[in-house]
């Protein structure tokens, strides 16, 4: 693929977007300098060329990545688009360029800095959205449960499915603080869309009595003589503690860490 006149991608920042963006440079046959969303404040010395989201080119591009590739290929640039990896779009781009020359066992090529590093960022993801599954907490509010998570990337598309097969039966709803970002399931149906603000209401009696309850099992169970805080950071990372409601009294918001005073509270 020839660099041919320098050029920068603008996109409206959707994955669609973002699949016209690279098909685009294959009908070009041109690779662009970068491609960034709209709204990006980088100023750039090079000409700037606005790719227009389409669905029916973004799908077409989908099934040959799918075809030329794999599909565990085309899972990596999901993963990676929902990622928080700085210049992600243009990996994607390098990382689909590779898969069409080498086919499936581009995955296999983990010496290659692109292949590396997408290697990286998928890891990553997966790694938060595991974690979001594992330790995300409700509290029923008027009869909807919720919570609240600060995840680095962006996971809610990928932790869906889990708590629709969980706790599908009822309506739920997750904040993504970070994102801005709200995940809503009722009556059996799940969306999610972006807002300006969100807040909580403060929990009622009855919630605060089961959030009692379960700190209360919580420092129960824990056993003083086999504490281990450096493992228990290890299979439960300190920045997802504060979203945990069984660190809410003992977690220092403002120093994002659990305050001296309280560690004792932590080994049961």
């Amino acid at each position: 693929m020839s660099d041919g006149t320098a050029l920068i991608y603008r996109y409206d920042g959707s994955f669609d977007g973002l699949m016209s963006a690279v098909y685009e440079a294959f009908s070009d046959k041109k690779m662009p300098e970068s491609i960034v969303p709209q709204g990006d404040g980088q100023t750039f010395l090079f000409a700037e060329k606005e790719i227009l989201s389409d669905r029916a080119v973004s799908q077409k591009m989908q099934d040959y990545i799918r075809t030329k590739v794999s599909q565990f290929a085309l899972d990596n640039v999901r993963k990676c688009y929902f990622s928080n990896a700085e210049e992600k779009e243009m990996l994607i781009l390098k990382y689909i360029l590779l898969g069409v020359k080498h086919g499936k066992k581009v995955d296999t090529m983990l010496a290659d800095d692109v292949v590396g590093q997408m290697f990286f960022v998928v890891k990553n993801f997966s790694n938060e959205a595991h974690f979001y599954r594992e330790f995300l907490r409700f509290s029923e509010n008027e009869g909807v449960l919720a919570s609240v998570i600060e995840p680095k990337n962006f996971v809610l598309p990928y932790i869906v499915h889990h708590y629709e097969q969980r706790i599908g039966n009822l309506d739920f709803l997750i904040y993504d603080k970070t994102h801005k970002a709200v995940l809503v399931h009722k009556n059996h149906r799940s969306e999610i869309a972006f807002v300006e603000g969100f807040e909580l209401p403060p929990p009622d009696e009855k919630e605060r009595f089961y959030r009692e309850l379960w700190k209360g099992y919580y420092n129960i169970i824990g056993i003083k003589e086999r504490y281990n805080e450096k493992l228990r950071m290890n299979l439960m990372p300190k920045r997802y503690w504060s979203c945990l409601t069984e660190f809410e009294d003992m977690y220092d918001k403002k120093t994002r860490s659990i305050t001296e005073n309280n560690k004792n509270r932590l080994i049961g």
